[in-house]
């Protein structure tokens, strides 16, 4: 069911382990000792429809969990609808992630085959409804949910993010498909081997970014210690074999002692594991880029976004164009590869600020890029700002992100396709990153993964 986030570009993308799943793993095994979690991951067993409804029906719970993003929802509905038909049994069906966190009453409203929704973090959250359905006590003690109560929408009382987020027990990894064979990097985060995944370590952010920082989230910053990122690592290179990583936070950053700490726990760990990341500009200096990487670090992943400073501003990224280019040039000083992450089609796009993203491209100093469309997404300023500057279809089901769904005024979104092209043709045709992957691709450990991202890439690039 992956295609359904990712449309074409299915094979390019990572598919990641759902890590949040497994740290609720996690809690409710810590909460008791007598009960039996189990998670279902369709999308890394590449399951349709009925193979999920008749494997949820194996499983047989008591209570059914499901994360539901926006762009996952309508097929999430159709699994619960056809269980709910063909199963004899009737558990609790609980919906958590984004779509029930920044819908709230209109999701419970609508989709009634759901009996309730989390609202925000989810790990204290399942050990607390689990204990009230346990106990058969009231929901409403069980603050940050949302459910129907005899036509009546309740919402409980919001909670509290946690503020430790070391206090939380490592993620059930062993619940899910074997990781090395399931799980995978894209081509352009893989350096050496295949056995590589991803892991969060922070949650908020500090940004203010219009298309982004929802506020159902929050805005500040917290981050795992460097001692529990470096038992995080330890478990996935001893238990599951994983020899390469990519730290997934949007921040990683942020907290630059506690990076350092980190990288050195690593260096001193003799695990010698390739790892990328993703930061801000404004997060970096030269003396952090040289502790990662000299801790391993390969790569690092920047939103800039767009070369126009007219576009930075609309959508309230706090950054320069020169910031940007300096950032890149610092990277490549250091050694460092750098992925940079650009979207068109943002409120007050023009020809004329898409040829300076193209102007930008040339002249940084990138080694990958991608380019996605600008999507206004709920929860986000964006959301409540779009009629202002474009067309949007609210209830479009083609995949977020791959495929334009919001156009700016003055623009088509056949236009938009063709500049993602052009952007796409001209960066991969340089010479020197051409040779790159030439070079890369004679690596035993990446060949395949390298084969079948540039299958997907093309597949994408001259879709219909």
């Amino acid at each position: 069911m992956m295609g359904n986030v990712y449309g074409s570009m299915e094979k390019v993308t990572s598919n990641v382990p759902p890590q949040g799943l497994c740290q609720m793993a996690s809690c409710l095994r810590e909460s008791t000792d007598d009960l039996d979690v189990a998670i279902m991951d369709s999308r890394a067993l590449n399951m349709n429809v009925e193979e999920t409804v008749d494997g949820i029906i194996e499983h047989d719970p008591d209570i059914l969990g499901m994360s539901l993003f926006t762009s996952n929802l309508d097929v999430s509905s159709q699994v619960v609808l056809q269980f709910l038909g063909k199963s004899g049994k009737k558990p609790l069906i609980i919906a958590g992630g984004p779509h029930p966190t920044f819908y709230g009453e209109h999701f419970i409203e609508k989709h009634e085959e759901f009996d309730l929704g989390v609202i925000g973090e989810g790990e204290r959250t399942i050990v607390e409804i689990y204990e009230c359905f346990r106990e058969q006590g009231d929901l409403k003690r069980v603050n940050g949910i949302i459910y129907n109560e005899n036509g009546n929408i309740v919402k409980t009382e919001k909670r509290k993010p946690i503020e430790n987020l070391d206090t939380l027990p490592l993620p059930s990894w062993d619940l899910l498909p074997e990781l090395k064979q399931h799980y995978r990097l894209t081509g352009s985060k893989v350096k050496k081997r295949e056995e590589g995944m991803s892991i969060i370590t922070s949650r908020g952010c500090p940004g203010t970014c219009n298309f982004c920082n929802p506020r159902g989230l929050g805005n500040r910053f917290r981050c795992n210690s460097a001692a529990y990122m470096m038992k995080m690592v330890d478990d996935l290179y001893r238990n599951f074999g994983i020899r390469e990583l990519y730290i997934q936070d949007d921040m990683f950053t942020a907290k630059k002692e506690n990076v350092i700490e980190f990288c050195s726990l690593l260096q001193r760990s003799g695990f010698n594991i390739p790892w990328s990341c993703n930061s801000r500009v404004d997060f970096v200096d030269r003396a952090i880029l040289l502790e990662m990487k000299k801790a391993g670090c390969w790569q690092i992943g920047f939103g800039l976004e767009s070369g126009s400073q007219k576009i930075l501003d609309t959508i309230k990224k706090r950054t320069t164009v020169e910031q940007n280019l300096e950032a890149t040039i610092r990277c490549k000083e250091v050694g460092m590869e750098v992925m940079g992450l650009f979207m068109i089609g943002c409120f007050n796009e023009t020809e004329k600020t898409l040829a300076e993203t193209l102007n930008f491209i040339n002249r940084a100093h990138l080694t990958d890029l991608q380019v996605t469309f600008y999507t206004p997404l709920p929860g986000t300023v964006s959301w409540k700002k779009w009629p202002d500057y474009g067309h949007y279809d609210e209830n479009t089901k083609i995949a977020f992100h791959t495929e334009p769904t919001f156009v700016p005024f003055g623009l088509t979104e056949e236009l938009l396709k063709q500049v993602q092209k052009k952007l796409y043709l001209r960066f991969y045709m340089k010479p020197r990153i051409l040779f790159r992957y030439f070079i890369n691709s004679f690596k035993p450990g990446v060949f395949r993964r390298s084969i079948q991202t540039l299958a997907g890439f093309i597949n994408y690039m001259y879709r219909a």
